[in-house]
């Protein structure tokens, strides 16, 4: 794991395709989109929806 993957993630703007790939170990992950789903008096909750490289016959989005 480089540096760029062994950094915390604060908020949702410091995701990148490439730190997801890591983080879930299989598959590509070419895209994602985010989704506030919530908060609470201490946090805030987001729901964060990976879309892979196609592999033949299957959808990118999981």
């Amino acid at each position: 794991m480089d540096s760029d993957n062994e950094r915390v993630i604060e908020r949702p703007d410091d995701l990148t395709a490439s730190w997801l790939t890591a983080m879930i170990g299989a598959g590509t992950v070419t895209d994602f989109t985010v989704e506030r789903i919530g908060t609470g008096q201490m946090s805030e909750c987001y729901r964060v929806v990976p879309a892979y490289a196609a592999a033949a016959g299957r959808s990118r989005w999981c």
